[in-house]
């Protein structure tokens, strides 16, 4: 196994005005350093067959040797991140999950001009969003032609996730995922009701994979606005909204245990802090640096029950697995504190 050539990602930014005007798409990527998997600096676009061909001739370089399936995952940035940061962000989190296990696979940015003025702009921006949706497509099915098992994973953070179930909704089919990871979902609560506006984006979302992860905490105060803004409580705020019968192949966890105001400052680039939402901004992002739920997600992607994972013993997996909720209203769970700092020893006396 040697090191990605590589960083790669997709993009419907504009070359003009790439922070929050839609333009075609393009296929980046960036040279990575000898002992690094990832970088969020030196991208520049090339043609789609130099891409695809270096992206499927990393996978290869990655799995030599190895039995085991590929594993392709795609990240979905929110809203109110730069071309900057939305290159960072595929860092971070390439990072954070190599770090878990994930060190064979590759997680390719899927980056759109989300750092808007306004919020409806983004959303707006996010609906426009085919086309990019359309090249995950594109890069998924290039990836089997090889004929390799390949499993696929995709993660959409915050209005990440609107664009996803939005675009599917709306004609963009992907190729069936393994795995679907909703984190901070700014998408209605309703999503799962039948007859409501959101419900199509609902039934695309729980059709695109055959599970799907719902991570939600009312520590999220990003969200808590956002629902004021939409007139609906938000899926990563609540859940499921009370009384939803929620698909079967999906799976809801209330992270408060693990997104709250003590546990984050511990994990989260204080880059993310926005004084608006305080410390909820921390809890906004916690789901892609908090370890124990990193690790979690790794353990979903191959299909592992968390129990068998070998990890630290300090992260209960035990705990986070009875969690998850298939069915019914969400419960509210306790913020985990910080532990107490161990007492000082005296000074020993000369």
């Amino acid at each position: 196994m040697r090191m990605p050539k590589f960083s790669y990602l997709v993009s419907n930014r504009s070359a003009s005005s790439p922070d929050d005007t839609l333009g075609p798409v393009t296929y980046q990527r960036a040279p990575n350093h000898l002992d690094r998997p990832y970088k969020s600096e030196g991208f520049e676009s090339v043609a789609w067959g130099d891409w695809a061909a270096a992206l499927i001739t990393d996978l290869h370089a990655r799995y030599d040797g190895s039995d085991d399936p590929w594993d392709l995952a795609f990240y979905v940035h929110g809203f109110e991140t730069s071309e900057a940061y939305g290159r960072k962000g595929l860092e971070s989190l390439g990072l954070a999950l190599t770090s878990v296990g994930f060190d064979r696979g590759l997680l390719v940015g899927v980056s759109w001009p989300s750092d808007t003025w306004l919020y409806s702009s983004a959303q707006t921006n996010a609906r426009g969003s085919n086309a990019l949706m359309g090249a995950v497509a594109k890069t998924i099915k290039a990836v089997q032609s090889t004929g390799a098992q390949v499993r696929v994973s995709l993660f959409c953070h915050s209005m990440g996730n609107y664009l996803a179930g939005y675009t599917m909704a709306n004609g963009a089919a992907l190729p069936h995922l393994d795995s679907l990871f909703l984190l901070a979902a700014d998408v209605d609560n309703t999503l799962w009701q039948s007859g409501t506006p959101s419900a199509p984006l609902g039934d695309a979302l729980a059709a695109a994979a055959t599970q799907v992860y719902v991570f939600y905490t009312a520590n999220d105060t990003v969200l808590r606005e956002s629902g004021i803004i939409n007139d609906v409580t938000r899926l990563g705020y609540s859940g499921a909204a009370p009384g939803t019968t929620v698909p079967g192949n999906v799976a809801q966890l209330d992270y408060s245990g693990y997104g709250n105001d003590p546990y984050c400052l511990d994990y989260v680039p204080y880059s993310y802090y926005a004084t608006g939402a305080s410390t909820g901004s921390l809890v906004h992002s916690s789901s892609k640096f908090v370890p124990d739920l990193l690790s979690l997600f790794r353990a979903c992607m191959v299909n592992v029950p968390p129990g068998r994972v070998d990890v630290s013993p300090t992260r209960d997996f035990a705990k986070l697995r009875r969690l998850f909720k298939g069915k019914g209203a969400p419960e509210a769970k306790a913020p985990r504190a910080r532990a107490a700092k161990p007492a000082k020893k005296p000074a020993r006396k000369k």
